[in-house]
């Protein structure tokens, strides 16, 4: 079993400058470790947590938060395809702004973010 890191994750809107694994959760409150850490998402969770969605983010020093859908464990084999896809921008959009940030490039699949 993974262990836990709910003690050590941090809200989006506590982000500084650098490279996060993400987690969206069923609140839709979006929870981040730095990333090169060997962890899987999950344990971004509570145990018996569900993910809306899961990758990895880089907040740029200019305020921007690039973010990709590229977790392995929460993503199927293919990116979000429409509807879907308008969706989860949609949302993801709102969400970095209410943190405070402004949405970068945001893939629905494995592509690599800016920087990466």
């Amino acid at each position: 079993m993974e262990a836990s890191e709910v003690g050590s994750r941090r809200p989006l809107a506590g982000a500084q400058v650098g490279a996060y694994m993400y987690v969206v959760d069923e609140n839709a409150d979006v929870w981040l470790v730095a990333a090169g850490r060997d962890l899987k998402h999950c344990a971004l969770l509570p145990i018996g947590g569900s993910a809306r969605s899961a990758g990895w983010l880089r907040v740029t020093a200019q305020g921007a938060v690039h973010v990709n859908c590229a977790s392995g464990h929460y993503m199927s084999e293919d990116p979000f395809l429409p509807p879907e896809d308008t969706y989860w921008r949609e949302a993801m959009e709102l969400t970095i702004k209410e943190a405070g940030f402004m949405p970068g490039i945001l893939h629905t699949g494995l592509q690599p973010l800016p920087g990466s």
